[in-house]
């Protein structure tokens, strides 16, 4: 299931340039990956207190193809790429209003009980 989330690269997330800087594209990614699970219907905050399910990142590949400046409007695509027995993978693109590819990236995930995890500390 594809989700979008749109936003605009607002000034304290850019450098004396007006770029944006690459460390902002790795928090806008993550907060586009928190809107698709509420868009699948699985918001954090449920998988983790009702569901006692936790997730983490273990592998995060990005390829930066155009820079952001402050002030363009991007879209962020997420989309469920790959499930495995304990781990999956999402696909996200980062998009302007030009509809060019400014960033891609491939998350791999690791489910785990969020139950165990809490007994064992």
């Amino acid at each position: 299931m594809l989700v979008d989330m749109e936003l605009e690269v607002m000034e304290p997330d850019t450098d004396l340039n007006g770029h944006m800087n690459h460390v902002q594209y790795i928090y806008y990614l993550e907060q586009a990956r928190h809107t698709w699970y509420k868009g699948i219907g699985m918001p954090v905050k449920k998988l983790i207190e009702e569901d006692r399910i936790g997730t983490v990142v273990v592998h995060l590949e990005t390829d930066f193809k155009k820079e952001a400046r402050l002030g363009d409007k991007l879209i962020i695509h997420t989309t469920l790429a790959h499930v495995g027995t304990k781990s999956f993978t999402l696909q996200q693109e980062i998009i302007n209003e030009q509809k060019e590819t400014i960033a891609e990236a491939s998350i791999l995930n690791v489910a785990e009980d969020a139950h165990l995890k809490e007994r064992s500390e």
